[in-house]
């Protein structure tokens, strides 16, 4: 991107004598400008989580600050979400590769249904979290390829990013099950361990 900033201010000064050149060029120069600020925001907010990395964190404080950054990115999305009272006072391990894995199946249900309802609750020791899309549904052999290799490009854009987050999941002690809502859309319902007694300070 510097690179590219010092390129396009020679441009900018060898085209002064056409102006919708110039100004073309000076509309790089701003996109530019702006692509660097967000890359900048994005090393320093995952700065910030890795220097939170594997510590213990509320899990209504986690989910609240996962869908912040998400809505920032998809603010067209219309998100519902519902958190049961049995989760107040739980706590989950705050890592990276969770937020990740998370974020790709917020991704993958934006991909076919503009709105979104996520319930969540607890179930013993673990967090159950229902991502409800109201897109197409997903057929009998999606459904049974999935999480056992990449889906293939019939996979409706699921692909690599949800083979992934199925895998990190597991690696967690969590899971990940996809279906077919009775009425309408699909539904993902992900569980994910919870820190209990002394793993939460």
């Amino acid at each position: 991107l510097s690179t590219m900033r010092v390129l396009l201010t020679e441009l900018e000064y060898d085209t002064a004598d056409n102006k919708t050149l110039n100004d073309d060029i000076k509309l790089l120069g701003a996109q530019v400008e702006r692509c660097k600020s967000t890359l900048q925001n994005i090393v320093q907010n995952a700065q910030s989580q890795r220097d939170t990395e594997d510590t213990a964190i509320p899990t209504p404080e986690f989910l609240g600050q996962l869908l912040d950054n998400w809505r920032s990115l998809f603010p067209e999305v219309q998100v519902c979400l519902t958190l049961g009272d049995n989760v107040e006072g739980t706590a989950l391990k705050n890592t990276l590769s969770l937020a990740h894995a998370l974020m790709n199946l917020l991704n993958n249900a934006r991909a076919v249904s503009d709105v979104l309802d996520i319930d969540v609750t607890r179930e013993g020791h673990r967090l159950l979290i229902s991502l409800r899309d109201y897109g197409p549904g997903l057929s009998r052999e999606l459904l049974e390829q999935i999480g056992h290799a990449p889906l293939n490009s019939g996979g409706g854009g699921l692909g690599l990013g949800l083979f992934l987050t199925h895998a990190t999941l597991e690696r967690i002690g969590g899971s990940i099950a996809l279906s077919n809502h009775p009425e309408g859309g699909s539904m993902t319902r992900v569980l994910i361990p919870l820190l209990i007694g002394d793993e939460y300070d």
